[in-house]
């Protein structure tokens, strides 16, 4: 595996950890105030990213599959920016570690997506 493989599994990784943190947020929340919309949009984006986490750190192994995974990352990227929107938008009961820890998601992921960019531009070049 080369250096920037090992680096998009370092990150695959890192989205797993991230969207854990933010489920297990996201269910303290709503276990709070069931009704409460913003700990289920926080829930929902730690489960999503706690599934392309592992799916991707699965698919991470045979680097064939680094385009699977960019594709995957940027549905994943346009989720975590349409929650961070959502949440900065609707201020009233948001706390400062929703905020964060979508911020964080979304960093991780965005990175993950540009690592398999250039992964797959140089598998091009080849």
């Amino acid at each position: 595996m080369t250096s920037q493989g090992r680096l998009l599994k370092v990150f695959c990784l890192a989205a797993l950890f991230a969207g854990i943190g933010s489920l297990v947020y996201g269910v303290v929340l709503a276990v709070g105030n069931f009704a409460d919309i913003d700990a289920w949009v926080t829930t929902g984006e730690g489960l999503l990213s706690s599934v392309l986490g592992v799916r991707t750190a699965i698919l991470a192994n045979v680097p064939s599959n680094t385009a699977k995974i960019k594709s995957k990352y940027l549905i994943a990227a346009l989720a975590a920016i349409a929650v961070i929107a959502y949440l900065a938008y609707s201020r009233a009961n948001v706390q400062i570690p929703q905020l964060a820890l979508a911020a964080i998601v979304c960093v991780i992921v965005l990175a993950g997506f540009f690592i398999a960019s250039s992964i797959v531009k140089e598998q091009l070049r080849k």
